[in-house]
């Protein structure tokens, strides 16, 4: 049988590691293409997380700009602040709970922020090269696709959730049932 104090115990770990892996998962493809033999193309990738994020060139759709977009910071890096925080809270003040209960909340809240706004990853590119790439999906939808890291990043964010939200409920259940046994 699972004991449910040691989960409650390390369960933060695992949820600050997850959160640190959407942000790695920033270093690799973000935006990539997928062969089509129709148009003799090979598949590639458009732009990298970081560029997604920070903007430049993207040189395989003619050099055009890409520039600096705040939700795609916040779909990666948002479960890592908030786990921080999480982390300062669960180290310094392991003790009071209605801070763990809130930071646990939040900490919930950024990763299902983190998954919408990586599932919308093309639609929140910024300048020429974003429109163009918003363009070549609305003519060819299955030929632009999310890279390796931004898929990587929706289903550890799909985890996270989960497993946030399970801890959240590990440190509500006392309450609930001791208000249960009063009444």
């Amino acid at each position: 049988m699972l004991d449910m104090k040691k989960i409650e115990k390390y369960l933060p770990y695992v949820l600050m590691g997850i959160a640190g892996l959407i942000a790695i998962f920033s270093l690799f493809s973000a935006v990539r293409t997928i062969e089509d033999a129709t148009f003799g193309s090979e598949a590639e990738s458009l732009l990298g997380g970081l560029k997604a994020i920070l903007g430049g060139n993207v040189e395989a759709i003619g050099d055009e700009k890409v520039s600096f977009s705040f939700l795609n910071l916040l779909a990666f890096f948002l479960p890592a602040l908030a786990a921080g925080g999480f982390a300062f809270i669960v180290f310094k003040a392991p003790n009071h709970k209605p801070l763990l209960v809130l930071t646990s909340v939040l900490l919930t809240v950024s990763f299902l922020l983190a998954w919408i706004f990586l599932s919308n990853m093309i639609y929140n590119l910024n300048g020429d090269g974003g429109t163009t790439i918003l363009r070549a999906k609305a003519i060819f939808p299955d030929v632009v696709k999310l890279g390796f890291g931004t898929v990587m990043g929706i289903i550890f964010s799909i985890i996270g959730l989960l497993a946030s939200g399970f801890h959240t409920f590990l440190l509500v259940k006392d309450d609930f049932v001791t208000v249960k046994a009063e009444q």
